[in-house]
């Protein structure tokens, strides 16, 4: 059976041939740029980092009830040393004795500890089943019908932060077997539903603190689903076209929303569907059949129907995922590509020297003109002005020269 979703809400990575997972390192630097860090591919993917507000201030938790043997590791920011030291932090999340405000100050000093990428704090941190005391945190946090508002969204926002960070491969990819392990814990204990339901406190609209608990929520989704392997092994189609849903929601309900936490979030968003399509999830019928295209273009899409561009990050993000969909054959009409190749043009001549755009494009450029029945539209897509752009730039050199060569030839053919 599929997993419910929850009806009363609005509805308003990518690699090519040759790549694979990446995972995203999140810094809390206001409206950064964002950026994914690859996890295997020599050739990597430009998925989405995301960032947050503020910087983090570690803050002891030291309610009145605690032994002085709790005040003595609580009161200092230090790494914790033994499984004993993280559990008594860990029981002041889940813990009914401790008050939201405490709780929130033991997230932060958690998330603290997690960016450091110890590796040997995230084995004591998957020892002591760290990431599912966090779940259960989230999921507490949206069964109270008395916490609300900014403090609900701060909660579910703090919880995900420290889900990126124990998930995250580590610089070099030197935690990613420990990150994986975490990833599998949370995978098999509902962790993906959970995250789901936490994406669906989003309402819509510009409300800054939804917004900002959205964007690490699926910061902490698209990191999960970029370790393959945990993820065929834990996650069943239902699960993972339930994922893809809310995702393509999410798009549709960010297409009036600007600025650097949209973006960010929608570049997560468009790495989580890149995994889930490179996973196999996605059949061509299913693609079809509910018009997934269209819907996800919507966001480059002005109400009076004219195409515009998010940010560099975000045109990366969606074009690579179009491409993965490509390289699964899960686009064969000529249609499909009639209805991208306006996108394409736009990074094209906004980001010619992107070499992530300009790849991916040139790759579906080459299938519609194999796909396309009429080839006049291609001719009159603006796709031509774009490659003799790049064909006169001074910034390409004499390689991408003779692709551009190769596909002006193709389509005048």
């Amino acid at each position: 059976m599929a997993p419910s979703r929850r009806s009363n809400k609005k509805t308003t990575r990518y690699v090519g041939d040759d790549e694979g997972e990446k995972d995203t390192k999140r810094r809390r630097t206001d409206d950064a740029p964002i950026k994914q860090e690859d996890s295997q591919d020599p050739t990597p993917e430009p998925v989405v980092s995301v960032s947050a507000t503020g910087s983090v201030n570690a803050v002891a938790v030291t309610p009145s009830s605690n032994s002085s043997a709790n005040n003595n590791n609580s009161n200092n920011n230090e790494l914790p040393s033994t499984t004993f030291e993280l559990a008594e932090v860990l029981c002041n999340i889940v813990s009914d004795r401790y008050s939201r405000d405490e709780k929130l100050c033991t997230l932060e000093r958690l998330h603290k500890w997690a960016q450091t990428e110890d590796g040997e704090f995230l084995k004591l941190f998957h020892a002591c089943s760290g990431v599912l005391s966090v779940l259960n945190f989230i999921k507490k946090t949206m069964n109270n019908g008395n916490c609300v508002g900014q403090v609900r969204m701060d909660c579910i926002e703090k919880a995900a932060q420290i889900i990126i960070h124990s998930t995250y491969s580590g610089t070099n990819k030197v935690n990613k077997k420990i990150a994986t392990k975490i990833v599998t814990s949370l995978m098999e204990c509902d962790g993906i539903n959970t995250l789901i339901n936490a994406s669906e406190e989003y309402n819509g609209g510009e409300d800054v603190p939804q917004l900002k608990a959205l964007r690490f929520t699926w910061g902490a989704l698209n990191n999960i689903t970029s370790k393959m392997d945990a993820m065929k092994d834990a996650i069943n189609k239902y699960q993972a076209i339930a994922l893809f849903d809310t995702g393509i929601d999410i798009i549709s309900q960010l297409k009036s929303i600007d600025g650097g936490v949209a973006s960010g979030t929608l570049g997560s968003v468009f790495g989580t569907l890149y995994n889930v399509v490179f996973c196999n999830y996605v059949t061509k019928k299913y693609l079809q059949d509910k018009d997934i295209l269209s819907k996800y273009l919507e966001v480059f899409k002005k109400d009076d129907g004219t195409w515009t561009c998010r940010s560099e990050i975000v045109m990366a993000g969606a074009i690579t995922f179009i491409n993965c969909c490509r390289s699964k054959k899960l686009l064969d009409k000529s249609s499909d590509y009639e209805i991208i190749l306006p996108l394409l043009v736009i990074g094209l001549k906004k980001y010619p020297t992107n070499d992530e755009i300009r790849r991916r494009s040139f790759y579906l450029i080459g299938s519609a003109c194999s796909t396309v029945n009429d080839r006049k539209i291609i001719e009159t897509s603006g796709v031509m002005e774009a490659l003799v752009a790049l064909l006169v730039s001074d910034a390409i050199n004499e390689a991408v020269r003779d692709k551009v060569r190769a596909l002006i030839r193709k389509i005048i053919a």
